[in-house]
């Protein structure tokens, strides 16, 4: 499938604001990457659900990103939609000892929790996310990809 035919179904879909061969540079904290065929700025979860359906079903390759750390892309292009939730996901929701964090969310923020008081005794857990970037809470688990080995956020946990 043509590129200038997906772009123009997703925009029918109303999914969010679209660039062409825009620089995935632009878009990672270590400032390196050619362009991405498509990169789309998806507004809503009901976007990304649609945007991914339509992605499965029309056999699109596609990559779904949040802040961009330790994210590297080739200088050459990407051959294939990358769908950005940056912009809109960006939400946090603290209920006594759970927290919800989007993916669009800096762990930076998340860092300064602790000092104004708001998430105190997890600094162990919010100091692994700094040194990962990434984290991923499913039923209960938290999961990181981090370089701290001698422990485990999920040991912390139980």
């Amino acid at each position: 499938m043509k590129f200038s035919q997906v772009k123009e179904d997703l925009e029918k879909l109303d999914v969010g604001e679209m660039i062409e061969d825009e620089p995935m540079y632009k878009h990672t904290t270590y400032k390196v990457g050619g362009p991405a065929r498509i990169y789309l700025k998806v507004k809503d979860v009901d976007s990304l659900i649609k945007t991914i359906k339509y992605c499965g079903k029309h056999r699109v390759k596609y990559l779904v990103i949040g802040r961009g750390s330790n994210l590297l892309f080739s200088d050459r292009e990407y051959e294939g939609l990358i769908i950005s939730l940056n912009e809109c996901f960006n939400e946090i929701k603290v209920n006594g000892s759970t927290m919800i964090a989007q993916a669009g969310l800096s762990c930076g923020f998340l860092n300064t929790l602790p000092a104004l008081g708001i998430f105190q005794g997890c600094e162990d857990i919010l100091r692994s996310l700094r040194l990962s970037k990434t984290a991923l809470i499913s039923s209960g688990l938290l999961a990181v990809n981090s370089n701290v080995t001698s422990k485990t956020i999920n040991f912390r946990l139980s």
